[in-house]
C-alpha cells in the first residue's frame, strides 16, 4: 500500500489500438485550458503520442489535486496509472514532514511534563486534516477521470447491490448527524465560552467564579492557597490547599489582554500590558493601583515580584504545575514528595481550544462524507 494516493487499473476494450489512439487524440487538448485558452468541449488536455498518453482532465475550476494520467495502449487492454502532480506531491511531503516534526516535539513535551495538554494535539489535527484532504480530493478527481475514460473506451461499469447501497446510506446518515452535532456543539460552546463568563471591567473585587478557559499563571501563598490567573476574563481565582474555590476577582486588562502576576508577602501584584496598569490585591481586595506605567517600570515590577504567566510556580524547592484538566501537581524531588490537587473549577464551558478541536473534527467528518457535493459547488454545468 502506497502512502501517497494513486490508482492503477486496466481498461478492456474491443477497439483496435489505432481506434483507441484516435479516440484519445480527438478528446485531448494540446494545451491546458485557461482564461485566454478556452476548452473546446474535450475531456482531457496533455499529450497523446503514438500508443501512449500523459493527460489530465479538463475541469471548469482550478484543482491542484487533479490526477496526472499516464496510459499505454495494447491490443485489447489499456494500462492506466493515475498519480498526483509531482509539485503537489512535493508540497504535501513538506507539509506532512513539518507536521511530523511538530508532532514529535509535542509528544516529547507531554512525555517530559508527564501530562496531556490539549493545545499540543494541534499538530496531530493538522497532519490528519492535510492528509485527508490530499487523499479524498485526489480520489474524487481520479474517480471522475476514470469514468470519462470508461465512457470513451466502452468499459463495463461495476454496480453495487441495492442492499449494500441502503446499508451505506444508513451509516452515512448516522455519521452525518453525529458530525453536525459536533460542529454545532463546537461553535455554540465557543460562543458561550468566549462571551458567557465576561464581567464589566472593574478593579474592585469579584466573588464570582470563572471557568479556567485560558490559564494565565499560578502562585501559592504561605498558607498553601492557590491563585490561578484566567486570561479570557482578566481575573484571578483563589482556591484553598484542598482545591476548594474561595473567591475570585477581576481587573481591567483591555478585553482579554495579556497580564502577569506574582505574590509577595501574601499580596498579589499584577501588571497588565494593554491597559499599562499595576495593581496590588490583598485577600481579593484592591489595596494599590497605578495607571499608565512606563515600559521600564513594568519590567522592573515584573522582576521585583517574580511575575509570570506560565503555569508553573516554585516555592521552597516545591514545584506547582496547573494542567488543562484543572489539576495542580505538587512535586518536591529533594523530599521525595508528590501530590495532586483537583480544583473544583467549573467543568463547563470547556477550554476554547477544545471547542475549536470538536468543531474541526465535525467539519472534517462532514467533508469526508460529502466531499463530492463540496466539489460540485465549484463546478459549472454545461450550457
Amino acid at each position: 500500500m502506497s502512502f501517497f494516493p494513486k490508482d492503477q487499473f486496466n481498461i478492456k476494450t474491443s477497439k483496435s489500438i489505432e481506434q483507441v489512439a484516435w479516440i484519445m487524440q480527438e478528446n485531448t487538448e494540446a494545451y491546458r485550458p485557461s482564461y485566454f485558452w478556452k476548452a473546446s468541449g474535450k475531456m482531457f488536455w496533455g499529450n497523446v503520442t503514438g500508443y501512449s498518453f500523459e493527460i489530465q482532465p479538463v475541469n471548469t475550476f482550478r484543482n491542484s489535486f487533479a490526477p496526472v494520467i499516464k496510459g499505454k495502449i495494447n491490443n485489447d487492454v489499456i494500462d492506466v496509472d493515475m498519480r498526483p502532480h509531482i509539485f503537489v506531491t512535493i508540497f504535501m511531503s513538506f507539509w506532512l514532514l513539518i507536521c511530523v516534526g511538530f508532532i514529535l516535539v509535542a509528544t516529547a513535551t507531554m512525555i517530559i511534563n508527564q501530562e496531556f495538554e490539549l493545545p499540543l494535539t494541534l499538530p496531530y489535527l493538522m497532519f490528519f486534516f492535510g492528509y485527508s484532504i490530499f487523499i479524498l480530493s485526489f480520489r474524487h478527481e481520479a474517480k471522475k477521470a476514470k469514468i470519462k475514460l470508461q465512457m470513451l473506451l466502452e468499459d463495463h461499469f461495476l454496480v453495487k447491490s441495492d442492499k449494500l447501497k441502503k446499508s451505506n446510506k444508513v451509516v452515512r446518515i448516522i455519521i452525518t448527524m453525529i458530525a453536525v452535532c459536533l460542529v454545532l456543539f463546537g461553535f455554540i460552546g465557543f460562543l458561550a465560552s468566549a462571551t458567557g463568563t465576561m464581567n464589566d471591567m472593574n478593579p474592585n473585587i469579584y466573588h464570582d467564579q470563572h471557568s479556567l478557559n485560558d490559564k494565565n499563571g499560578i502562585a501559592v501563598d504561605s498558607f498553601g492557597n492557590i491563585y490561578i490567573g484566567e486570561g479570557e476574563t482578566g481575573s484571578i481565582q483563589m482556591y484553598d490547599h484542598t482545591g476548594l474555590f474561595q473567591y475570585g476577582w477581576s481587573f481591567p486588562t483591555g478585553g482579554g489582554g495579556w497580564f502577569v502576576f506574582g505574590i509577595d508577602k501574601d499580596q498579589i501584584h499584577v501588571v497588565t500590558a494593554r491597559t499599562d496598569s499595576y495593581f496590588v490585591f490583598k485577600d481579593g481586595e484592591l489595596v494599590y493601583s497605578e495607571e499608565n506605567i512606563s515600559y521600564e517600570h513594568s519590567r522592573d515590577l515584573q522582576k521585583r515580584y517574580n511575575m509570570s504567566e506560565t503555569n508553573c510556580f516554585i516555592m521552597d524547592n516545591t514545584i506547582y504545575r496547573i494542567s488543562f484538566l484543572n489539576t495542580v501537581k505538587i512535586e518536591n524531588n529533594s523530599a521525595g514528595y508528590a501530590d495532586t490537587i483537583q480544583l473544583n473549577a467549573p467543568a463547563w464551558p470547556f477550554p476554547v481550544f477544545a471547542f475549536w478541536m470538536i468543531a474541526a473534527v465535525g467539519m472534517a467528518l462532514l467533508f469526508m462524507l460529502h466531499y463530492k457535493r463540496f466539489f460540485s459547488l465549484f463546478e459549472q454545468n454545461p450550457v
